[in-house]
């Protein structure tokens, strides 16, 4: 049985801050994101310190047959609240060659790695946990709070020769961030087992809730 999780106080007014509604998206906005649109590719990112002391690139998942995305905080009560429900999705999938990574969402001081590295350690993390200091790669892929995830799925680039990640799913984990066992709509595992059954997802966007991430409105 998943345990149960509640919101610290502190926690509501970082949640009600990711709450926003786009004024006048771009050509290729989302719904619920003001830069990227499901069918968009997904931008690439390069050289991102792990937990596991190696440095990744989304071009290391190239040979998944999805990639799932998600943005993080060791900080954010929400985002940890999800750490058991991911640390199980990731267990569900695996074998069907479903890789996970999670990207930590700014923090410069000098122990962020070493609280990742803890936090990893006790969430039974099993895929990459890495470090994006300034946010950078949330903003480009206009993630505003933690959790929130991506669904990749690559696909070879004839013309250039590299991987191609084009977003199948954007969002929310799931309906009930404050309990997971009050989760009736389980967004993300619905989306994966589409995409594995050669469909397309029913729900292919929602509006994440959770942490503000710093400088995301910029």
């Amino acid at each position: 049985m998943m345990a149960r999780h509640r919101f610290p106080t502190c926690a509501v007014p970082l949640i009600f801050a990711c709450l926003w509604a786009a004024d006048a998206p771009e050509a290729h906005a989302g719904k619920f994101n003001r830069v990227l649109s499901v069918g968009d590719q997904a931008p690439s990112w390069n050289d991102l310190e792990g937990t596991d002391g190696r440095r990744h690139s989304l071009a290391d998942l190239a040979q998944a047959r999805l990639v799932v995305l998600i943005f993080t905080s060791h900080r954010c009560p929400v985002a940890r609240g999800y750490d058991q429900r991911l640390a199980e999705l990731h267990a569900a999938f695996a074998e069907a060659e479903v890789q996970f990574a999670a990207i930590e969402c700014g923090g410069s001081a000098p122990d962020t790695l070493e609280k990742m590295r803890r936090r990893a350690t006790e969430a039974r993390f099993g895929f990459p946990y890495v470090h994006d200091p300034a946010a950078a790669i949330s903003r480009a892929y206009g993630a505003t709070c933690t959790p929130t995830v991506f669904v990749l799925k690559p696909q070879p680039d004839e013309a250039s020769g590299q991987p191609r990640f084009t977003v199948v799913y954007q969002g929310a984990i799931d309906d009930s961030p404050a309990d997971a066992a009050r989760v009736r709509k389980p967004y993300l595992r619905q989306a994966i087992e589409a995409l594995l059954a050669g469909r397309e997802p029913g729900t292919r966007e929602t509006r994440p809730t959770g942490c503000a991430i710093a400088g995301s409105e910029d």
